[in-house]
């Protein structure tokens, strides 16, 4: 192993995997390869799990990892969505830590590099309350950095504290032990592909706390057909899993959630659990804050028809 290489707690495996899932990006996906191979911290593999992509993805990756030293694994499967390939790379992983990098986005040389440095400043005594690490992002083509950073360099905390309790927002990436991801796998739901990536945050703040860092170890690429850009459309393609994770939000975050945003969420389940079917009896049952839960019914009600009217006048929902 080169510089700044290190094994797994266990000594079975590399300290990390690199997860790349991606989808037709044959165009962009040199970019990030070549930045997992620009890593000075070496002992990684790299899993790329190809989600039925019908471009020359798996001729790219063929080509490229025959000319690179460490592992790489291609895994092919019938398109399934983001969190469906997720949870199978969950069963696939190697390394005692897990780097997830969308395809269209960069790690800087040094990302894996800082990702360890700061576990290893974890007393090793007190590491298994930790999910991971996790530092900031920066917005290519300006450098700017995304969103704010933490309030203190190296402090530990948890995402709904982060993000709602200190107002701390914009694209982060972290590095988190492999087995505490398997923990939280995404729920999934016959024909459905997305949900929020926050509510498997959410749920690991039940149990874990992250060691938050300002080093920027990632740089992001916003797409105009990305998921980010879909958000809207993404929702509607999926209502009970979107629906599942408002609720979560409204039911157990509620203390850290700021009033306004607390609103929102609890108006946003209204809405998308009439998408997904939910009566507003079964609603009102679910919610924990039945006082909230009349506040908002109204507006998300409103919220829905509104959807139902544009989807009419636009033919049908949006294919999933």
């Amino acid at each position: 192993m080169g510089k700044g290489s290190a094994r797994a707690a266990d000594g079975a495996g590399p300290f990390f995997t690199v997860f790349i899932p991606t989808y037709n990006r044959a165009g962009l996906l040199p970019r990030a390869l070549a930045s997992v191979a620009r890593q000075t911290f070496q002992d990684f593999e790299l899993l790329i799990l190809d989600d039925g992509s019908t471009d020359a993805t798996r001729m790219l990756v063929d080509a490229w990892s025959a000319g690179v030293d460490f592992p790489v694994r291609y895994v092919w499967q019938e398109n399934a969505g983001k969190i469906a390939a997720y949870n199978r790379a969950l069963g696939l992983v190697r390394g005692f830590m897990m780097v997830l990098l969308d395809s269209d986005d960069v790690l800087v040389p040094s990302a894996l590099q800082q990702f360890y440095d700061q576990w290893q400043r974890i007393p090793p005594g007190e590491r298994g309350r930790y999910a991971g690490v996790e530092g900031l992002s920066a917005l290519m083509p300006s450098g700017e950095i995304a969103g704010e950073p933490f309030p203190r360099d190296g402090m530990d905390s948890s995402y709904p504290e982060m993000r709602f309790g200190l107002g701390v927002s914009g694209d982060k990436r972290h590095a988190l032990r492999s087995e505490v991801m398997r923990e939280f796998p995404f729920p999934l739901f016959p024909g459905e592909r997305h949900n929020r990536e926050s509510l498997i945050w959410c749920r690991m703040a039940r149990k874990y706390r992250f060691r938050y860092f300002n080093g920027v170890v990632q740089q992001v690429y916003y797409q105009p057909d990305g998921l980010s850009a879909r958000t809207s459309e993404r929702r509607l393609q999926s209502p009970r899993g979107f629906s599942l994770a408002f609720l979560e939000m409204v039911n157990e975050h509620a203390d850290v959630c700021p009033p306004k945003q607390l609103r929102r969420d609890a108006a946003n389940y209204v809405r998308y659990a009439l998408h997904a079917g939910k009566s507003l009896r079964r609603q009102y049952r679910e919610m924990n804050d039945k006082g909230l839960w009349w506040r908002v019914m109204p507006g998300g009600l409103l919220h829905w028809l509104a959807d139902e009217l544009r989807l009419f006048l636009r033919g049908g929902r949006p294919a999933r």
